[in-house]
């Protein structure tokens, strides 16, 4: 009965996914025994902490670090945009 259930919980996982649950529950509960929800809880917890560093990383890597426009660079961008439009906005009067 008792592996039967064991072996229902943990059937979506690998077996050195369950072992390395089962290693992590000893170091932290050593004179208390896991339910089989115990481990699974562990294992969706980690998997949670990779999941987020994976998306974290991915998302670092597509954003460029954004600069302020330095004074030189404002001035050039909206003399392009005078010329275009035609526009004195933004003039000093």
């Amino acid at each position: 009965m008792q592996l039967s259930w064991w072996c229902d919980e943990l059937q979506d996982w690998t077996l050195e996914q369950a072992v390395w649950g089962l290693r992590k529950w000893n170091r932290e509960h050593p004179r208390t025994r896991p339910t089989p929800g115990d481990i699974v809880v562990i294992l969706k917890a980690e998997r949670g902490r990779q999941k987020a560093a994976d998306v974290a990383a991915m998302t670092a890597s597509r954003e460029p670090e954004r600069q302020p426009a330095s004074a030189e660079a404002v001035a050039e961008i909206m003399a392009r945009y005078r010329s275009v439009t035609g526009s004195t906005e933004g003039d000093a009067a």
